[in-house]
């Protein structure tokens, strides 16, 4: 998997170089007249490609980890920019306790994304010392991390509601 993803991203910086170098070689009016932008659609087809690779190997990284339940290693992918939101709805899926504490320090991540993925997961797994912390993240920026944050207090509070 690992071979695959590096002679990807070798294609494409090959690609991209070879079209520079064919662009800074046609002179301004022959051919293209517009070069800069053809390098520009180029550039911006290469990077949503390596987006789209990085995107689908992060993801495998994170189910591989949720399919051994690997709470350890998916907690330590919270503090890891690509992985974070991904390991948070992993962590959410498996629903253990030792997740609660790392899913709380990420409630305060810079990525609103993460953020709003941390709650759910608390919501997820429905433990009390996620009150606190979420009444906190109903006061966050990013209304998806509010609407999570609420949704999440509902749903601890009614599994923490004595019946009847």
């Amino acid at each position: 998997m690992r071979l695959r993803v590096v002679m990807i991203a070798s294609i494409s910086l090959a690609g991209l170089s070879g079209a520079a170098r064919a662009l800074s070689a046609m002179p301004n009016g022959e051919g293209n007249p517009y070069p800069s932008v053809l390098a520009l659609i180029i550039v911006f087809a290469l990077l949503i490609g390596a987006y789209v690779v990085v995107d689908r190997y992060t993801r495998r990284i994170v189910e591989r980890m949720k399919n051994d339940h690997d709470v350890v290693r998916l907690t330590k992918a919270l503090n890891n920019g690509w992985l974070a939101r991904k390991a948070a709805c992993a962590l959410g899926d498996i629903r253990d306790e030792k997740a609660v504490e790392p899913l709380l320090k990420a409630l305060h991540d810079k990525d609103s994304n993460v953020r709003q993925a941390a709650a759910r997961a608390l919501e997820d797994i429905g433990d009390d010392r996620a009150t606190g912390p979420l009444r906190q993240a109903l006061g966050d920026d990013f209304a998806g991390v509010r609407e999570c944050a609420t949704y999440a207090l509902q749903k601890i509070n009614r599994a923490g509601t004595p019946k009847i």
